[in-house]
């Protein structure tokens, strides 16, 4: 009975998130204003991009618990059938595991700067965060700004999941999609500056996820007490 209620309530949550994510990549498209030469065309088109997909999951979200609600006060067969649960079902899914890859493609070259890219761009960009993540190597997934948005994730999780029984998925994604693919990017551009921290990193994730484990399983344990 809680898993519609807990989409829905997940959906707009994401929605939220969408957005923000929107809101980030267009303070990295005005950062990228702000640097002189033509050769960060690819790099300004991306984050337009970016804001274009995201604004459209942020309207596509919203409409999942309207649809949902519409769909429960919904007595016929006929207005059933026109708002099948199982597609939003699916679609939520999706755009979970959508969320799961954005969060770390999003820190990664071309979407964000490079350790190399980013003192490039400290000395033809006028704008002083670009200086300031050059001076503390805010670069790959072992950054402080990727790390920042990698715990927002895991905090999310308790609340964007429709169920406890689907944490493991959490971790998961944390072991083989964080790990896996900060070891192939090192390998791939050569840039292992922070691989030193991924243990340390990844701990501390770890231990971000077992909180959210722990809110979930109350969250329900609490859900499950209205029924009896």
């Amino acid at each position: 009975e809680s898993y519609p209620k807990n989409q829905q309530r997940g959906a707009v949550l994401l929605a939220l998130v969408a957005f923000g994510l929107a809101v980030d990549r267009f303070y990295a498209f005005y950062e990228l204003q702000s640097c002189t030469g033509d050769q960060w065309w690819m790099q300004k088109s991306l984050q337009i991009g970016c804001i274009l997909v995201m604004v459209k999951v942020f309207a596509f979200l919203l409409m999942i618990p309207a649809v949902e609600g519409a769909r429960s006060e919904a007595a016929s067969a006929a207005a059933r059938f026109f708002l099948p649960s199982k597609f939003w079902d699916s679609a939520y899914w999706i755009l979970l595991g959508f969320f799961g890859c954005f969060f770390i493609v999003v820190n990664l070259w071309p979407f964000s700067p490079s350790c190399n890219i980013l003192s490039v761009m400290a000395r033809v960009c006028s704008y002083k965060s670009v200086r300031t993540a050059k001076t503390k190597l805010d670069c790959t997934l072992q950054g402080h700004t990727a790390c920042q948005m990698i715990q927002l994730w895991m905090l999310i999780m308790p609340y964007a999941l429709p169920q406890f029984r689907c944490f493991h998925l959490t971790f998961i994604w944390l072991g083989f999609f964080y790990v896996g693919v900060s070891w192939l990017y090192a390998e791939i551009s050569g840039e292992k500056n922070h691989m030193v921290d991924l243990g340390l990193h990844f701990s501390m994730l770890v231990v971000t996820a077992i909180l959210g484990t722990m809110k979930k399983y109350y969250l329900e344990k609490g859900m499950r007490r209205q029924f009896l």
